[in-house]
């Protein structure tokens, strides 16, 4: 009989997932005819699995209200639809609801490393680090494949820097996952961070042997190649990511800020073009590829990618300011026409920061005035109560006097003095442009190109 079971739950799961595309019917089928025959008892491990087919199609409310059918069903399957429940909620943030049911899983099977797991990310969830590797080590002493403990028990220590138990359970990890690159980029990360750079590039090779296209890991050793000061090993592996993946911004940086410090501006030029198109709402790229045309002798290029720069990006001074340079140093007649229209946008700027200067000193006057109000009501208040306390005659209430002339107690207001801004000034507004003098454009010989690029 316990075969035959096996076998029926077996052919449910394969017409549950086989049945054109609708999973939730093909368990509902799978039910129907397992209440109709002698195997009723395996109805309900089935109606879970048809909760798990709710959620494969990623509707979480049906999948909730499946599996609280079974709140008070026998243990077993109370504690198997209170640990999905636990997941359910944990999956939508809902982490007190998610300690309820994992709570309700416990108490019904404190043997489940599942449940063990969903209480441990929780907590983990939470901050609370000490009781989330309890939770998780009790789930690896009942089960020791459980490898969504592990996982978790893993980034839990390194959250805690017990690195060295860290490294004790990715030896463990491994074995139970040989071929898992997952683990060995964490091992490789972990040992960076214990500056042990030599183990920590022999396990991104190893990665790298399982997965020869992925750019990203070939980016990761080049970054670790760099910071041990070998840039020209490095390289190789920065053109090997950029060939796998032009699109990585990492790693066009890199590549562009290497050739931009050899002095190879021509070379430069291609990974900040490339970085423009990946980004273009930047304009830190758009003018490192005008910077680097300039710096190569193309001034023809430089001139047009500065004048397209400003067209899209009229209020950038710094285009503005290369524009005029170019003007000088070429001659051109349009000197005088950048040089007034950068005039135009630091005078916008100017009135732009004044007017936002004013708008924030009337609000601080305005927010003076209410907390003195409230001061100057406190004080009435104040004053009112030391007279009550001398002896003098309170003010009857004569809307609920119920026959009896009672005294009020006094109205607790809270203190609002605190409430003060430090710096607040009781000037008026200044609504009034001042002239300011306007200075002399002053341009650096050397191109700070090559500050744009992040450290």
């Amino acid at each position: 009989r316990r075969f035959a079971e096996h076998i029926i739950v077996t052919a449910a799961k394969i017409i549950g997932n086989n049945s054109d595309g609708d999973l939730v019917n093909g368990y509902e089928w799978c039910i129907e005819q397992v209440r109709n025959s002698t195997y009723l008892e395996l109805a309900s491990g089935l109606e879970i699995q048809k909760a798990i087919a709710y959620l494969r199609e990623d509707n979480f409310s049906k999948a909730i209200t499946t599996l609280k059918q079974f709140e008070k069903a026998e243990a077993k399957l109370a504690s198997a639809a209170a640990t999905n429940l636990s997941f359910l909620h944990f999956l939508e943030k809902d982490l007190n609801n998610a300690h309820k049911y994992a709570d309700l899983a416990l108490k019904t099977d404190k043997f489940n490393p599942a449940s063990l797991t969903n209480k441990g990310n929780c907590c983990f969830v939470q901050g609370d680090y000490d009781k989330a590797r309890y939770y998780y080590e009790e789930a690896l002493n009942i089960d020791a494949g459980c490898v969504q403990a592990l996982h978790n028990l893993i980034l839990t220590l390194i959250n805690s820097n017990q690195y060295q138990r860290v490294k004790d359970y990715l030896h463990k990890y491994t074995v139970i996952q040989p071929e898992n690159t997952q683990v060995f980029c964490l091992m490789a990360k972990v040992l960076q961070q214990t500056n042990d750079l030599d183990h920590a590039k022999s396990w991104y090779l190893q990665a790298l042997s399982i997965h020869r296209t992925d750019g990203h890991l070939h980016r990761r050793i080049g970054e670790l190649i760099d910071s041990q000061g070998d840039k020209s090993n490095a390289l190789q592996y920065y053109f090997d990511a950029y060939r796998h993946t032009p699109c990585d911004i990492q790693t066009l940086e890199w590549l562009a800020s290497y050739y931009i410090e050899t002095q190879y501006p021509e070379k430069a030029v291609e990974y900040c073009a490339q970085a423009a198109l990946v980004k273009p709402g930047e304009i830190k790229w758009h003018l490192m590829v005008a910077s680097c045309h300039r710096r190569s002798g193309d001034y023809a290029a430089a001139i047009e990618k500065y004048k397209w720069i400003h067209q899209h990006f009229p209020d950038d001074t710094d285009c503005i300011q290369f524009l005029i340079k170019i003007a000088i140093d070429l001659g051109l007649p349009e000197r005088e026409m950048y040089e007034n229209e950068l005039k135009k946008v630091n005078k916008m700027k100017e009135i732009q920061l004044q007017r936002k200067t004013s708008a924030d000193k009337s609000r601080n006057i305005i927010k003076g005035r209410k907390i003195s109000s409230a001061e100057h009501e406190i004080s009435r208040s104040n004053r009112n109560q030391i007279m009550d306390d001398h002896g003098k005659r309170t003010p009857i209430n004569l809307d609920n006097t119920e026959g009896v002339f009672s005294q009020q107690g006094p109205i607790t207001i809270h203190p609002y003095i605190d409430q003060f801004p430090q710096q607040m000034t009781h000037e008026r507004p200044r609504t009034a442009i001042s002239k300011k003098e306007t200075h002399a454009i002053v341009f650096d010989d050397k191109d700070d190109a090559a500050e744009l690029l992040p450290d």
